[in-house]
Protein backbone atom coordinates (compact mmCIF):
# COMPACT_ATOMS: atom_id res chain seq x y z
CA UNK A 1 0.00 0.00 0.00
CA UNK A 2 2.60 2.85 0.93
CA UNK A 3 4.89 1.46 -2.14
CA UNK A 4 1.52 1.94 -4.44
CA UNK A 5 0.85 5.63 -2.92
CA UNK A 6 4.94 6.57 -3.38
CA UNK A 7 4.65 5.50 -7.08
CA UNK A 8 1.10 7.17 -8.14
CA UNK A 9 0.26 10.72 -7.64
CA UNK A 10 -3.38 9.88 -8.04
CA UNK A 11 -3.06 8.31 -4.25
CA UNK A 12 -0.69 10.83 -3.01
CA UNK A 13 -2.93 13.68 -3.95
CA UNK A 14 -5.68 11.72 -3.06
CA UNK A 15 -4.37 11.15 0.61
CA UNK A 16 -3.44 14.89 1.08
CA UNK A 17 -6.19 15.75 0.10
CA UNK A 18 -8.59 14.08 1.93
CA UNK A 19 -6.32 14.54 5.44
CA UNK A 20 -6.52 18.15 4.88
CA UNK A 21 -10.30 17.75 4.35
CA UNK A 22 -10.33 15.61 7.46
CA UNK A 23 -8.54 18.03 9.50
CA UNK A 24 -10.52 21.18 8.47
CA UNK A 25 -13.75 19.02 9.01
CA UNK A 26 -12.10 17.70 12.56
CA UNK A 27 -11.30 21.29 13.86
CA UNK A 28 -14.99 22.66 12.51
CA UNK A 29 -16.74 20.27 14.35
CA UNK A 30 -14.36 20.92 17.49
CA UNK A 31 -15.10 24.62 17.34
CA UNK A 32 -18.71 24.17 16.28
CA UNK A 33 -19.20 21.48 19.20
CA UNK A 34 -17.87 24.01 21.87
CA UNK A 35 -19.55 27.25 20.45
CA UNK A 36 -22.60 26.13 19.01
CA UNK A 37 -24.54 26.85 21.74
CA UNK A 38 -23.82 30.45 22.21
CA UNK A 39 -23.12 30.52 18.20
CA UNK A 40 -26.58 29.56 18.03
CA UNK A 41 -28.16 32.10 21.00
CA UNK A 42 -26.35 34.95 18.98
CA UNK A 43 -27.99 34.03 15.85
CA UNK A 44 -31.30 33.43 17.36
CA UNK A 45 -31.20 36.76 19.35
CA UNK A 46 -30.06 38.35 16.17
CA UNK A 47 -33.06 37.04 14.25
CA UNK A 48 -35.43 37.82 17.28
CA UNK A 49 -34.18 41.36 17.42
CA UNK A 50 -34.69 42.15 13.55
CA UNK A 51 -38.35 40.78 14.15
CA UNK A 52 -38.90 43.25 17.28
CA UNK A 53 -37.32 45.77 14.83
CA UNK A 54 -40.28 44.94 12.16
CA UNK A 55 -42.63 45.23 15.11
CA UNK A 56 -41.69 48.17 17.01
CA UNK A 57 -41.79 49.73 12.73
CA UNK A 58 -45.09 48.76 12.54
CA UNK A 59 -46.61 49.48 15.67
CA UNK A 60 -45.28 53.30 16.08
CA UNK A 61 -46.91 55.47 13.23
CA UNK A 62 -47.09 59.36 13.19
CA UNK A 63 -49.91 60.93 11.87
CA UNK A 64 -50.18 64.52 10.92
CA UNK A 65 -53.58 66.71 11.72
CA UNK A 66 -54.32 70.34 12.37
CA UNK A 67 -52.96 70.08 15.78
CA UNK A 68 -49.75 69.17 14.63
CA UNK A 69 -48.16 65.51 14.78
CA UNK A 70 -49.08 62.82 16.88
CA UNK A 71 -47.90 58.90 17.66
CA UNK A 72 -50.23 56.44 17.37
CA UNK A 73 -49.89 52.60 18.05
CA UNK A 74 -51.23 49.97 16.27
CA UNK A 75 -52.02 47.13 18.50
CA UNK A 76 -52.84 44.59 15.83
CA UNK A 77 -49.02 44.54 15.14
CA UNK A 78 -47.81 43.32 18.80
CA UNK A 79 -50.75 40.74 18.36
CA UNK A 80 -49.22 39.29 16.04
CA UNK A 81 -45.92 39.21 16.99
CA UNK A 82 -47.47 37.40 19.96
CA UNK A 83 -49.20 34.93 17.88
CA UNK A 84 -46.75 34.38 15.42
CA UNK A 85 -43.53 33.54 18.10
CA UNK A 86 -45.96 32.78 20.80
CA UNK A 87 -43.91 35.30 23.14
CA UNK A 88 -44.99 37.91 25.66
CA UNK A 89 -44.37 41.27 24.26
CA UNK A 90 -44.63 44.35 26.78
CA UNK A 91 -44.69 48.21 25.42
CA UNK A 92 -43.60 51.09 27.45
CA UNK A 93 -42.72 54.28 26.91
CA UNK A 94 -39.25 56.64 28.55
CA UNK A 95 -41.44 56.81 31.30
CA UNK A 96 -42.06 53.28 32.53
CA UNK A 97 -46.13 53.99 31.15
CA UNK A 98 -47.91 50.71 29.72
CA UNK A 99 -48.50 51.36 26.53
CA UNK A 100 -50.09 48.61 26.06
CA UNK A 101 -52.42 47.01 28.46
CA UNK A 102 -52.89 43.96 27.10
CA UNK A 103 -50.23 42.43 29.73
CA UNK A 104 -52.53 42.18 32.22
CA UNK A 105 -55.47 39.86 30.13
CA UNK A 106 -53.16 37.36 32.08
CA UNK A 107 -54.09 37.98 35.64
CA UNK A 108 -56.76 37.77 37.63
CA UNK A 109 -57.77 41.36 38.14
CA UNK A 110 -59.73 43.01 41.09
CA UNK A 111 -62.07 45.32 40.42
CA UNK A 112 -63.09 48.40 42.59
CA UNK A 113 -64.50 52.00 43.01
CA UNK A 114 -62.56 54.46 45.75
CA UNK A 115 -64.32 56.54 47.55
CA UNK A 116 -64.22 59.16 44.42
CA UNK A 117 -66.08 56.51 42.84
CA UNK A 118 -63.16 55.83 40.56
CA UNK A 119 -62.48 52.43 38.93
CA UNK A 120 -59.42 50.53 40.46
CA UNK A 121 -57.44 47.26 39.06
CA UNK A 122 -55.82 45.62 41.02
CA UNK A 123 -53.88 42.09 40.26
CA UNK A 124 -54.36 39.53 42.93
CA UNK A 125 -53.16 36.97 41.47
CA UNK A 126 -51.40 35.85 44.72
CA UNK A 127 -54.78 35.18 46.05
CA UNK A 128 -55.13 31.77 44.15
CA UNK A 129 -52.90 30.47 46.87
CA UNK A 130 -54.86 31.03 49.82
CA UNK A 131 -56.77 28.08 50.72
CA UNK A 132 -59.75 30.28 51.57
CA UNK A 133 -59.90 32.33 48.38
CA UNK A 134 -61.24 35.62 50.23
CA UNK A 135 -62.85 36.05 46.75
CA UNK A 136 -64.93 33.01 47.25
CA UNK A 137 -66.63 35.19 50.33
CA UNK A 138 -66.92 38.76 49.85
CA UNK A 139 -69.89 40.83 48.03
CA UNK A 140 -70.51 43.73 46.03
CA UNK A 141 -71.35 45.60 49.62
CA UNK A 142 -68.46 44.76 51.35
CA UNK A 143 -65.83 47.77 52.04
CA UNK A 144 -62.18 46.58 51.39
CA UNK A 145 -59.13 47.72 52.72
CA UNK A 146 -56.41 47.63 50.10
CA UNK A 147 -52.71 48.30 50.21
CA UNK A 148 -50.86 48.54 46.85
CA UNK A 149 -48.64 49.87 44.64
CA UNK A 150 -49.62 51.81 41.03
CA UNK A 151 -48.03 50.09 37.95
CA UNK A 152 -46.28 52.76 35.94
CA UNK A 153 -49.24 55.45 35.20
CA UNK A 154 -51.45 53.07 34.13
CA UNK A 155 -54.72 52.30 35.70
CA UNK A 156 -54.12 49.04 37.25
CA UNK A 157 -52.22 48.67 40.73
CA UNK A 158 -50.02 45.68 41.96
CA UNK A 159 -51.95 44.47 45.04
CA UNK A 160 -49.85 43.84 48.08
CA UNK A 161 -52.18 43.60 51.11
CA UNK A 162 -56.39 42.66 51.44
CA UNK A 163 -58.15 43.31 54.15
CA UNK A 164 -61.59 41.70 54.52
CA UNK A 165 -62.94 42.37 57.68
CA UNK A 166 -60.53 40.81 60.09
CA UNK A 167 -59.10 38.71 57.84
CA UNK A 168 -55.84 39.85 55.99
CA UNK A 169 -53.97 38.66 53.07
CA UNK A 170 -50.66 39.45 52.11
CA UNK A 171 -48.38 38.79 49.16
CA UNK A 172 -45.08 37.21 50.71
CA UNK A 173 -43.38 37.78 47.53
CA UNK A 174 -42.87 41.51 47.60
CA UNK A 175 -40.55 42.71 49.70
CA UNK A 176 -40.23 46.18 49.16
CA UNK A 177 -42.93 48.37 50.41
CA UNK A 178 -41.77 51.70 48.97
CA UNK A 179 -44.54 53.60 47.40
CA UNK A 180 -47.11 51.41 48.66
CA UNK A 181 -50.30 53.27 49.55
CA UNK A 182 -53.78 52.03 51.01
CA UNK A 183 -56.82 52.27 49.38
CA UNK A 184 -60.80 52.35 51.01
CA UNK A 185 -62.83 50.64 48.38
CA UNK A 186 -65.61 49.36 47.14
CA UNK A 187 -65.77 45.62 45.69
CA UNK A 188 -67.09 45.39 42.15
CA UNK A 189 -66.44 42.25 41.13
CA UNK A 190 -63.61 39.61 39.80
CA UNK A 191 -62.10 37.98 36.88
CA UNK A 192 -59.51 36.70 34.52
CA UNK A 193 -59.61 38.48 31.73
CA UNK A 194 -57.59 35.83 29.29
CA UNK A 195 -57.28 36.74 25.29
CA UNK A 196 -58.94 34.11 23.53
CA UNK A 197 -56.62 33.76 20.67
CA UNK A 198 -53.00 33.24 23.38
CA UNK A 199 -52.39 30.28 24.36
CA UNK A 200 -52.12 29.18 28.13
CA UNK A 201 -48.27 29.20 27.51
CA UNK A 202 -47.97 32.40 26.37
CA UNK A 203 -50.24 33.86 29.30
CA UNK A 204 -47.50 32.10 31.84
CA UNK A 205 -44.97 33.89 29.87
CA UNK A 206 -46.38 36.95 30.27
CA UNK A 207 -46.91 36.63 34.11
CA UNK A 208 -43.32 35.34 34.32
CA UNK A 209 -42.00 38.76 32.32
CA UNK A 210 -44.32 41.13 34.11
CA UNK A 211 -42.96 39.32 37.92
CA UNK A 212 -39.38 40.53 36.36
CA UNK A 213 -40.36 43.24 35.19
CA UNK A 214 -42.49 44.42 37.55
CA UNK A 215 -39.42 47.20 39.38
CA UNK A 216 -39.31 48.62 36.20
CA UNK A 217 -43.40 49.43 35.78
CA UNK A 218 -43.69 50.74 39.50
CA UNK A 219 -40.39 52.70 39.24
CA UNK A 220 -40.75 56.43 38.23
CA UNK A 221 -36.67 56.25 37.20
CA UNK A 222 -35.89 55.92 33.86
CA UNK A 223 -36.46 52.01 33.05
CA UNK A 224 -33.15 51.30 30.76
CA UNK A 225 -31.02 50.93 33.53
CA UNK A 226 -32.84 48.53 34.88
CA UNK A 227 -33.09 46.58 31.68
CA UNK A 228 -29.36 46.43 31.21
CA UNK A 229 -29.54 44.81 34.77
CA UNK A 230 -32.04 42.25 33.47
CA UNK A 231 -31.08 41.28 30.18
CA UNK A 232 -27.69 39.97 31.76
CA UNK A 233 -29.54 37.31 33.92
CA UNK A 234 -31.70 34.27 33.26
CA UNK A 235 -35.02 34.04 33.72
CA UNK A 236 -36.54 30.83 35.42
CA UNK A 237 -40.46 29.90 35.43
CA UNK A 238 -41.78 27.53 38.06
CA UNK A 239 -41.36 24.58 35.59
CA UNK A 240 -37.60 24.84 35.54
CA UNK A 241 -37.54 26.36 31.72
CA UNK A 242 -35.07 29.25 31.71
CA UNK A 243 -35.57 32.33 29.48
CA UNK A 244 -33.80 35.43 28.99
CA UNK A 245 -35.27 39.12 28.16
CA UNK A 246 -34.83 40.88 24.74
CA UNK A 247 -35.36 44.66 24.29
CA UNK A 248 -35.62 46.95 21.43
CA UNK A 249 -36.48 50.99 22.12
CA UNK A 250 -36.90 53.64 19.40
CA UNK A 251 -36.40 56.79 20.54
CA UNK A 252 -39.99 56.90 22.86
CA UNK A 253 -41.08 53.46 23.01
CA UNK A 254 -39.30 50.40 24.46
CA UNK A 255 -40.37 46.84 23.40
CA UNK A 256 -39.43 43.94 25.70
CA UNK A 257 -40.28 40.16 25.28
CA UNK A 258 -38.62 36.59 26.47
CA UNK A 259 -36.26 34.07 24.15
CA UNK A 260 -36.44 30.76 25.00
CA UNK A 261 -33.34 29.67 26.79
CA UNK A 262 -34.12 26.08 27.57
CA UNK A 263 -36.28 24.85 24.65
CA UNK A 264 -32.92 25.55 22.57
CA UNK A 265 -30.57 23.82 24.82
CA UNK A 266 -32.73 21.13 24.27
CA UNK A 267 -32.43 21.40 20.46
CA UNK A 268 -28.88 21.56 20.75
CA UNK A 269 -29.00 18.23 22.87
CA UNK A 270 -30.88 16.43 20.57
CA UNK A 271 -28.35 17.98 17.33
CA UNK A 272 -25.52 16.90 19.33
CA UNK A 273 -26.77 13.40 18.78
CA UNK A 274 -27.61 14.07 15.61
CA UNK A 275 -24.47 14.70 14.83
CA UNK A 276 -23.08 10.79 15.21
CA UNK A 277 -25.01 10.68 11.53
CA UNK A 278 -23.98 13.72 10.47
CA UNK A 279 -20.30 12.91 10.85
CA UNK A 280 -21.15 9.38 8.96
CA UNK A 281 -22.14 10.95 5.99
CA UNK A 282 -19.65 13.52 5.64
CA UNK A 283 -17.18 11.51 5.97
CA UNK A 284 -18.41 9.73 2.87
CA UNK A 285 -18.92 12.59 1.18
CA UNK A 286 -15.22 13.85 1.77
CA UNK A 287 -14.15 10.90 0.67
CA UNK A 288 -15.68 10.94 -2.73
CA UNK A 289 -14.55 14.45 -3.29
CA UNK A 290 -11.58 13.83 -2.09
CA UNK A 291 -11.17 11.62 -4.67
CA UNK A 292 -12.19 13.52 -7.60
CA UNK A 293 -10.79 16.41 -6.43
CA UNK A 294 -7.02 14.71 -6.37
CA UNK A 295 -8.14 13.26 -9.77
CA UNK A 296 -8.89 16.42 -11.04
CA UNK A 297 -5.97 18.03 -10.05
CA UNK A 298 -3.36 14.64 -10.82
CA UNK A 299 -4.91 14.30 -14.29
CA UNK A 300 -2.73 16.81 -16.18
CA UNK A 301 0.41 15.85 -14.35
CA UNK A 302 -0.54 12.14 -15.35
CA UNK A 303 -0.76 13.08 -18.91
CA UNK A 304 2.29 15.62 -18.72
CA UNK A 305 4.18 12.52 -17.29
CA UNK A 306 2.90 9.92 -20.22
CA UNK A 307 3.89 12.48 -22.95
CA UNK A 308 7.43 13.19 -21.34
CA UNK A 309 8.28 9.72 -21.37
CA UNK A 310 6.94 9.43 -24.53
CA UNK A 311 8.97 12.07 -25.61
CA UNK A 312 12.40 9.87 -23.61
CA UNK A 313 11.28 7.38 -26.10
CA UNK A 314 12.05 9.82 -28.95
CA UNK A 315 8.14 9.98 -30.21
CA UNK A 316 7.87 13.51 -30.54
CA UNK A 317 4.09 13.34 -32.51
CA UNK A 318 1.85 12.95 -28.89
CA UNK A 319 1.66 16.53 -27.87
CA UNK A 320 0.07 17.13 -24.44
CA UNK A 321 -3.99 18.27 -24.02
CA UNK A 322 -3.95 20.29 -20.97
CA UNK A 323 -5.74 23.57 -21.80
CA UNK A 324 -6.18 25.54 -18.20
CA UNK A 325 -4.81 28.77 -17.41
CA UNK A 326 -2.30 27.96 -14.94
CA UNK A 327 1.07 26.73 -14.71
CA UNK A 328 0.08 23.38 -15.89
CA UNK A 329 -1.05 24.79 -18.95
CA UNK A 330 2.07 26.72 -19.34
CA UNK A 331 4.14 23.70 -18.83
CA UNK A 332 1.91 21.54 -21.54
CA UNK A 333 2.40 24.43 -24.08
CA UNK A 334 6.12 24.42 -23.41
CA UNK A 335 6.48 21.04 -23.52
CA UNK A 336 4.60 20.83 -26.88
CA UNK A 337 7.28 23.41 -28.29
CA UNK A 338 9.96 21.46 -26.91
CA UNK A 339 8.38 18.56 -28.67
CA UNK A 340 8.25 20.58 -31.61
CA UNK A 341 11.65 21.98 -31.74
CA UNK A 342 13.34 18.29 -30.92
CA UNK A 343 11.22 16.76 -34.03
CA UNK A 344 12.28 19.46 -36.13
CA UNK A 345 16.09 18.94 -34.43
CA UNK A 346 15.50 15.45 -34.72
CA UNK A 347 13.97 15.53 -38.11
CA UNK A 348 17.36 17.91 -39.36
CA UNK A 349 19.68 15.10 -37.99
CA UNK A 350 18.32 12.19 -39.77
CA UNK A 351 18.77 14.81 -43.17
CA UNK A 352 22.20 15.30 -42.34
CA UNK A 353 22.97 11.75 -41.81
CA UNK A 354 21.40 10.47 -44.80
CA UNK A 355 23.37 12.90 -46.60
CA UNK A 356 26.52 11.75 -45.04
CA UNK A 357 25.52 8.58 -45.63
CA UNK A 358 25.05 9.56 -49.22
CA UNK A 359 27.88 11.20 -49.93
CA UNK A 360 29.76 8.14 -47.93
CA UNK A 361 28.06 5.87 -50.71
CA UNK A 362 28.76 8.13 -53.41
CA UNK A 363 32.60 8.38 -52.20
CA UNK A 364 32.82 4.28 -52.24
CA UNK A 365 30.65 3.92 -55.30
CA UNK A 366 33.31 6.37 -57.09
CA UNK A 367 36.07 4.13 -55.38
CA UNK A 368 34.28 1.08 -56.72
CA UNK A 369 33.53 2.60 -60.06
CA UNK A 370 37.26 3.26 -60.43
CA UNK A 371 38.28 0.22 -59.90
CA UNK A 372 36.27 -1.51 -61.59
CA UNK A 373 37.13 0.72 -64.93
CA UNK A 374 40.87 -0.33 -64.13
CA UNK A 375 39.41 -3.83 -64.25
CA UNK A 376 37.74 -3.46 -67.38
CA UNK A 377 40.47 -1.92 -69.15
CA UNK A 378 43.24 -3.97 -68.08
CA UNK A 379 41.00 -7.55 -69.28
CA UNK A 380 39.72 -5.41 -72.16
CA UNK A 381 42.99 -4.39 -73.41
CA UNK A 382 44.48 -7.45 -72.94
CA UNK A 383 43.07 -9.02 -75.76
CA UNK A 384 43.96 -6.51 -78.59
CA UNK A 385 47.41 -5.81 -76.97
CA UNK A 386 48.46 -9.07 -77.37
CA UNK A 387 46.97 -9.41 -80.93
CA UNK A 388 49.43 -6.40 -81.35
CA UNK A 389 52.35 -7.51 -80.04
CA UNK A 390 52.29 -10.64 -81.52
CA UNK A 391 51.96 -9.41 -84.87
CA UNK A 392 54.68 -6.57 -84.48
CA UNK A 393 57.21 -9.20 -83.56
CA UNK A 394 56.59 -11.63 -87.12
CA UNK A 395 56.80 -8.67 -88.70
CA UNK A 396 59.88 -7.37 -86.98
CA UNK A 397 61.44 -10.80 -86.63
CA UNK A 398 60.66 -11.81 -90.82
CA UNK A 399 58.37 -14.60 -89.91
CA UNK A 400 55.90 -13.48 -92.31
CA UNK A 401 53.63 -16.24 -94.05
CA UNK A 402 51.54 -13.31 -95.47
CA UNK A 403 52.50 -9.66 -96.72
CA UNK A 404 53.54 -7.21 -94.52
CA UNK A 405 50.20 -5.12 -95.53
CA UNK A 406 47.94 -7.89 -94.17
CA UNK A 407 49.21 -7.99 -90.58
CA UNK A 408 49.47 -3.95 -90.60
CA UNK A 409 46.04 -3.67 -91.51
CA UNK A 410 45.28 -6.40 -88.22
CA UNK A 411 47.36 -4.21 -86.27
CA UNK A 412 46.00 -1.21 -87.25
CA UNK A 413 42.21 -3.32 -86.87
CA UNK A 414 43.05 -3.88 -83.17
CA UNK A 415 44.05 -0.33 -82.50
CA UNK A 416 40.67 1.24 -83.65
CA UNK A 417 39.14 -1.65 -81.63
CA UNK A 418 41.53 -0.84 -78.48
CA UNK A 419 40.30 2.84 -78.98
CA UNK A 420 36.29 1.93 -79.10
CA UNK A 421 37.31 -0.51 -75.91
CA UNK A 422 38.47 2.86 -74.11
CA UNK A 423 35.54 4.83 -75.39
CA UNK A 424 33.28 2.47 -74.63
CA UNK A 425 34.71 2.00 -71.04
CA UNK A 426 34.76 5.73 -70.37
CA UNK A 427 31.37 6.34 -71.33
CA UNK A 428 29.90 2.80 -69.37
CA UNK A 429 32.01 4.99 -66.05
CA UNK A 430 30.37 7.43 -67.01
CA UNK A 431 26.53 5.97 -66.93
CA UNK A 432 27.57 4.31 -63.97
CA UNK A 433 28.57 7.33 -61.66
CA UNK A 434 25.07 9.10 -63.08
CA UNK A 435 27.51 12.29 -64.74
CA UNK A 436 26.91 11.15 -68.33
CA UNK A 437 24.66 14.48 -70.08
CA UNK A 438 21.96 13.36 -72.28
CA UNK A 439 20.71 15.78 -74.82
CA UNK A 440 16.76 14.82 -74.91
CA UNK A 441 15.06 15.67 -78.72
CA UNK A 442 11.55 14.92 -79.89
CA UNK A 443 12.13 12.19 -82.97
CA UNK A 444 10.41 10.09 -85.25
CA UNK A 445 11.26 6.66 -84.67
CA UNK A 446 10.27 5.45 -87.97
CA UNK A 447 12.73 8.24 -89.73
CA UNK A 448 15.46 7.51 -87.14
CA UNK A 449 15.79 4.07 -87.96
CA UNK A 450 15.38 4.42 -91.46
CA UNK A 451 18.35 6.70 -91.35
CA UNK A 452 20.25 4.66 -89.27
CA UNK A 453 20.11 1.68 -91.44
CA UNK A 454 21.16 3.49 -94.48
CA UNK A 455 24.12 4.53 -92.35
CA UNK A 456 24.89 1.24 -91.69
CA UNK A 457 24.13 -0.41 -94.90
CA UNK A 458 27.64 -1.50 -96.16
CA UNK A 459 28.42 -2.94 -92.92
CA UNK A 460 25.41 -4.66 -92.92
CA UNK A 461 26.01 -6.32 -96.42
CA UNK A 462 29.19 -6.68 -95.90
CA UNK A 463 28.72 -8.48 -92.69
CA UNK A 464 26.23 -11.20 -94.95
CA UNK A 465 23.19 -9.71 -93.54
CA UNK A 466 20.07 -8.61 -95.06
CA UNK A 467 16.99 -6.33 -92.78
CA UNK A 468 13.44 -6.61 -93.11
CA UNK A 469 11.38 -3.11 -90.89
CA UNK A 470 8.13 -3.16 -89.78
CA UNK A 471 8.28 0.53 -88.80
CA UNK A 472 5.21 2.61 -87.11
CA UNK A 473 5.37 6.89 -87.13
CA UNK A 474 5.78 7.81 -83.30
CA UNK A 475 7.57 11.22 -81.57
CA UNK A 476 9.68 9.56 -79.10
CA UNK A 477 11.78 11.81 -76.97
CA UNK A 478 15.62 10.46 -76.96
CA UNK A 479 19.04 11.32 -76.69
CA UNK A 480 20.22 10.01 -80.66
CA UNK A 481 23.04 10.18 -79.89
CA UNK A 482 22.57 7.22 -77.45
CA UNK A 483 20.19 5.61 -78.74
CA UNK A 484 22.18 5.49 -82.10
CA UNK A 485 25.24 3.76 -79.48
CA UNK A 486 22.12 1.22 -78.18
CA UNK A 487 21.52 -0.13 -82.24
CA UNK A 488 25.36 -0.12 -82.64
CA UNK A 489 25.85 -2.42 -79.73
CA UNK A 490 23.24 -4.22 -81.06
CA UNK A 491 24.27 -4.85 -83.98
CA UNK A 492 27.83 -5.64 -83.39
CA UNK A 493 26.47 -8.03 -81.05
CA UNK A 494 24.38 -9.85 -84.40
CA UNK A 495 27.21 -9.00 -86.74
CA UNK A 496 29.99 -11.49 -84.14
CA UNK A 497 27.49 -14.02 -83.11
CA UNK A 498 25.26 -14.69 -85.51
CA UNK A 499 25.70 -18.59 -87.46
CA UNK A 500 23.76 -19.82 -90.11
CA UNK A 501 20.37 -17.71 -91.40
CA UNK A 502 21.53 -14.09 -91.14
CA UNK A 503 18.36 -12.03 -91.53
CA UNK A 504 17.36 -9.14 -89.17
CA UNK A 505 13.97 -8.28 -88.06
CA UNK A 506 13.64 -4.89 -87.05
CA UNK A 507 9.90 -3.35 -85.83
CA UNK A 508 8.81 -0.38 -83.89
CA UNK A 509 5.29 -0.56 -82.87
CA UNK A 510 2.95 1.71 -80.98
CA UNK A 511 2.09 -0.31 -78.01
CA UNK A 512 0.39 2.05 -75.65
CA UNK A 513 -0.44 5.77 -76.04
CA UNK A 514 3.15 8.08 -75.98
CA UNK A 515 4.71 4.42 -75.85
CA UNK A 516 6.66 2.92 -78.90
CA UNK A 517 8.38 -0.86 -78.67
CA UNK A 518 11.52 -1.11 -81.03
CA UNK A 519 12.21 -5.32 -81.22
CA UNK A 520 15.23 -6.24 -83.25
CA UNK A 521 14.87 -10.03 -84.49
CA UNK A 522 17.33 -12.88 -85.67
CA UNK A 523 17.62 -16.36 -86.10
CA UNK A 524 19.36 -18.04 -82.90
CA UNK A 525 19.07 -19.53 -79.46
CA UNK A 526 20.02 -18.73 -76.06
CA UNK A 527 20.36 -21.10 -73.35
CA UNK A 528 17.31 -20.14 -70.65
CA UNK A 529 20.17 -19.54 -67.93
CA UNK A 530 21.21 -17.10 -70.47
CA UNK A 531 18.45 -15.12 -70.97
CA UNK A 532 18.06 -13.17 -67.39
CA UNK A 533 22.20 -12.90 -67.80
CA UNK A 534 22.51 -11.43 -71.19
CA UNK A 535 23.13 -7.55 -70.27
CA UNK A 536 25.79 -8.54 -67.24
CA UNK A 537 29.26 -7.69 -68.14
CA UNK A 538 31.54 -10.30 -69.40
CA UNK A 539 29.12 -12.88 -69.68
CA UNK A 540 29.79 -16.01 -71.50
CA UNK A 541 27.13 -17.88 -73.16
CA UNK A 542 26.95 -21.67 -72.63
CA UNK A 543 29.47 -23.92 -74.85
CA UNK A 544 27.57 -25.47 -77.51
CA UNK A 545 24.68 -22.65 -78.26
CA UNK A 546 23.75 -22.13 -81.66
CA UNK A 547 23.58 -18.98 -80.59
CA UNK A 548 26.77 -17.83 -78.35
CA UNK A 549 26.28 -14.26 -76.61
CA UNK A 550 29.69 -13.91 -74.91
CA UNK A 551 30.09 -10.31 -75.00
CA UNK A 552 33.80 -10.20 -74.62
CA UNK A 553 33.08 -6.51 -74.55
CA UNK A 554 30.74 -4.40 -72.37
CA UNK A 555 28.57 -3.20 -75.25
CA UNK A 556 25.14 -4.90 -73.51
CA UNK A 557 26.48 -2.87 -70.04
CA UNK A 558 26.18 0.08 -71.83
CA UNK A 559 23.20 -0.67 -73.60
CA UNK A 560 20.95 -1.25 -70.42
CA UNK A 561 22.77 1.71 -68.50
CA UNK A 562 21.40 4.14 -71.76
CA UNK A 563 18.02 2.24 -71.68
CA UNK A 564 17.49 2.25 -68.03
CA UNK A 565 18.01 6.47 -67.68
CA UNK A 566 15.53 6.71 -70.83
CA UNK A 567 13.22 4.54 -68.22
CA UNK A 568 12.92 2.11 -70.55
CA UNK A 569 11.63 -1.41 -70.37
CA UNK A 570 13.99 -3.97 -72.38
CA UNK A 571 15.25 -7.24 -72.50
CA UNK A 572 15.33 -10.47 -74.34
CA UNK A 573 12.68 -12.91 -75.58
CA UNK A 574 13.48 -16.73 -77.23
CA UNK A 575 10.11 -17.59 -79.18
CA UNK A 576 10.13 -19.87 -82.50
CA UNK A 577 14.15 -19.98 -83.49
CA UNK A 578 14.26 -16.56 -82.94
CA UNK A 579 16.25 -14.17 -80.00
CA UNK A 580 15.06 -10.62 -79.81
CA UNK A 581 15.98 -7.83 -78.32
CA UNK A 582 12.81 -5.49 -77.47
CA UNK A 583 13.14 -1.70 -75.58
CA UNK A 584 10.28 0.88 -75.47
CA UNK A 585 10.99 4.71 -75.79
CA UNK A 586 8.52 7.41 -74.86
CA UNK A 587 6.76 10.51 -75.56
CA UNK A 588 8.09 13.71 -73.96
CA UNK A 589 4.71 13.89 -71.54
CA UNK A 590 5.04 10.57 -70.88
CA UNK A 591 8.30 10.38 -69.98
CA UNK A 592 8.60 13.29 -67.44
CA UNK A 593 5.57 11.33 -66.16
CA UNK A 594 7.63 8.24 -65.54
CA UNK A 595 11.25 10.50 -64.32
Amino acid sequence: MIGLIRKNIVAKMFLLILVAFLLLFVCQMVILNNNIDTFFMRSYKSDMTAELKRTAGSFVTVAQSEDGASTEYNHEASMEYVRRNELPLIIIDSQSKLIDNEIFNAYSILKVKNLRNEELYFIADFLSEYVDNPIDSISRTDILRIKGRRIGKSNYYQLTELRVGSKSYQDASIKDVRGMAEYITQFVYMDEFISPDISGEVILKKQLLFENLRPILISSSSPYTLLHNLEDSAVEDKFGNNYSILSYSTSDVLFITLLPVTRNNLFLGYLANYYVYLYAVFFIVIIVISYFFSRSLSAPLVQLSQVAERMAQLDFDVHANVNTPDQLGKLSDSLNVLSDNLQSSLFKLKKANAELERRANEEKESANRMKILLEDMAHEFKTPLGIISGFTEIVEYGLLEKNREYYFAIIKDEINKLSELVNDTIDLSKLSSGYFAFDYANIDIAQFISEYLCRTDYDIKRNGFTVNTSLDHAIVCIDKKRITQVFDNLMSNIFKYTQGNKRIYISSNMSAPGEVTIRIKNPGVINDSDVTKVFDRYHIGAMGSDYRVQSSGIGLEIVKRILTLHNSNYGVDLKDGQVCFYFTLYSELKLAKLQ
